[in-house]
């Protein structure tokens, strides 16, 4: 006979290493996990951007545009990696 008041059932999800996943279960990544990740938030906000800068020059005809917001979401998204991955 099983035991009703057992909180640890057989269908619960559980991690590789065989602990239960639940809400409190911290994620660990590996290094280049978060190399990869680091350098496509860099990439994307680096493209972002070079694209809204690039299109707001063409619609308003101007040209300072795509400098300015180049380098404003690149120095943003350095704050977002840093801030995200520099506290490990």
């Amino acid at each position: 006979m099983g035991e009703s008041g057992d909180d640890h059932s057989d269908d619960a999800p559980r991690a590789e290493d065989g602990r239960p996943v639940g809400e409190n279960t911290p994620v660990v990544r590996s290094d280049s996990d978060v190399a990869w990740n680091s350098m496509a938030y860099l990439l994307s906000g680096l493209l972002f951007g070079l694209g809204g800068g690039i299109a707001l020059d063409a619609w308003w005809g101007t040209s300072f545009m795509t400098p300015t917001l180049t380098v404003l979401g690149l120095a943003s998204t350095v704050y977002y990696v840093w801030f995200r991955y520099g506290s490990r």
